[in-house]
């Protein structure tokens, strides 16, 4: 893959990640769906030059197994962090929106 497509391929895995944290249920569940359905198709989206395509595997699995549209996203955020490695991308740094001081 490209370095122009790499940047793209994970600029787009970024945005998915995050809406598996999505506040509505429904929107994690359609989401983890489609991640499935384009690693299926794109295999290339995960290097695996170590490890004979267990990130892939483990990706596929985390995606299909857990409940993405259970009513708690404290109960999906590890799953989502997992995959985060899998694809051997940074996670965010969480930004805490606070009252601002008078």
């Amino acid at each position: 893959m490209e370095a122009a497509d790499r940047a793209t391929a994970e600029t787009i895995m970024h945005q998915l990640l995050l809406l598996l944290c999505y506040p509505f249920p429904k929107v994690r569940r359609d989401t983890a769906e489609q991640f499935y359905l384009a690693l299926t198709v794109r295999a290339d989206l995960i290097q695996s030059d170590d490890d004979e395509g267990s990130k892939h595997a483990e990706a596929e699995a985390i995606l299909t197994e857990t409940v993405w549209d259970t009513k708690s996203i404290d109960a999906v955020r590890p799953k989502r962090d997992l995959l985060y490695a899998c694809f051997d991308l940074r996670k965010p740094d969480l930004v805490v929106v606070g009252k601002a001081s008078k």
